[in-house]
């Protein structure tokens, strides 16, 4: 997201450029580069690195320094860090606009509480990604009302409408898919201390396919995604005997052709912010199967999506074959329920907001000053 946040920053002539404080990562993140370079915004750290390497953070001030930006939003707790440590060694007067998106209900994990608290008070906001991951942040900090945070629901270059038949039948050919194989995806990557109790929930899913397959047995699961995770994810495939019916693809710059040959969208995770994967699938018009969880609870446009209790595998299971077994009038309602998404979820609202925000706060900075 923060790639399309830039890119739509820079259309409203705003002078923007972009640090990467751990490099680029794989072909995700070589395409998301090329995009920003496409895009005229200057980027800067590419190499892999740890963020919190004393260089890194003597560099982050540099570049500050030099910048000498107005606003500096950052993304993700290992740059927040990164960031605050580099803070003693700013040399500007004039300290710029400090905003931070949060992107997940796990506001720390297994992070410090106490170095949670002094990372967060560097920033003159938090902008929380849904209405659940600001309650989060509340409950963690012990704060009912804090000012300092902001919900902007996250945005993304949606789909302008389903695919037409021939366009589900030319990417399913590019992937050898059978038109008669009912075709499953997950987009998200294998995170976490293991693949049983994961945030994607991706055990839930495998672990829901023997069932399936009984009923159904050309069935495809295509997992997007990577992480240190993934073998484990491939050893428990095995030895559900899946293997055949699952295929792990890493991750995919453009997950758009997953979509278009998808028949269901299926999101098992046992918690979210507000998940782009799932905007994107929701967008082009394919019922989804989610966990209801109050951050997918809170953004279900309609009927074509079917929410089961998490980690319940005979749940995601029964969900699975009601989509399966009424395809068609799933099929159509979700194509009324992606204009909703369509309407509320656009990259250009999303930075509008953004934009307002950092209006609405430098304004603020000005006046408290006086």
């Amino acid at each position: 997201m923060a790639t399309n946040l830039a890119i739509e920053y820079s259309k409203c002539n705003a002078d923007v450029k972009f640090f990467l404080t751990a490099g680029i990562r794989g072909h995700l993140g070589e395409n998301l580069h090329q995009r920003l370079t496409d895009n005229a915004i200057e980027v800067l750290g590419i190499q892999n690195r740890r963020p919190a390497r004393i260089s890194n953070i003597i560099k982050i001030a540099s570049i500050l320094n030099t910048w000498k930006p107005d606003i500096v939003h950052c993304h993700l707790y290992s740059s927040e860090i990164a960031l605050a440590l580099s803070r003693p060694f700013w040399r500007n007067k004039r300290r710029p606009l400090m905003v931070r998106t949060l992107h997940s209900t796990k506001i720390s994990g297994s992070k410090s509480p106490w170095i949670a608290n002094r990372v967060r008070r560097i920033f003159d906001c938090s902008v929380a990604c849904s209405v659940s991951v600001e309650d989060s942040y509340k409950a963690f900090f012990n704060c009912l009302t804090d000012n300092k945070v902001n919900t902007i629901s996250n945005g993304s270059c949606l789909a302008s409408d389903a695919p037409a038949a021939d366009e589900k039948a030319f990417a399913r050919h590019a992937l050898a898919l059978d038109d008669d194989c009912f075709v499953i995806v997950n987009v998200g990557g294998f995170r976490g201390n293991s693949i049983c109790g994961a945030q994607k929930g991706h055990d839930v899913l495998l672990k829901a396919l023997p069932g399936i397959l009984k009923k159904r047995q050309k069935v495809c699961v295509l997992f997007a995604g990577d992480g240190p995770l993934l073998s484990e994810a491939k050893q428990l495939a095995s030895q559900l005997a899946v293997r055949h019916a699952v295929r792990f693809l890493g991750n995919v710059p453009d997950p758009w052709q997953l979509l278009r040959a998808a028949d269901v969208f299926c999101m098992p995770s046992r918690h979210e912010g507000l998940s782009i994967a799932l905007l994107e699938a929701g967008s082009i018009g394919i019922p989804v199967v989610a966990s209801k969880i109050p951050e997918i609870i809170r953004i279900c446009p309609g009927k074509s999506w079917v929410l089961f209790t998490k980690n319940d595998t005979a749940a995601l299971e029964k969900a699975l074959e009601t989509v399966l077994l009424n395809y068609e009038t799933y099929k159509e309602e979700a194509s009324e329920d992606a204009k909703v998404i369509r309407n509320k979820y656009t990259i250009e609202r999303c930075a509008e907001s953004y934009l307002n925000l950092f209006h609405e706060k430098s304004k603020q900075r000005h006046l408290n000053k006086r």
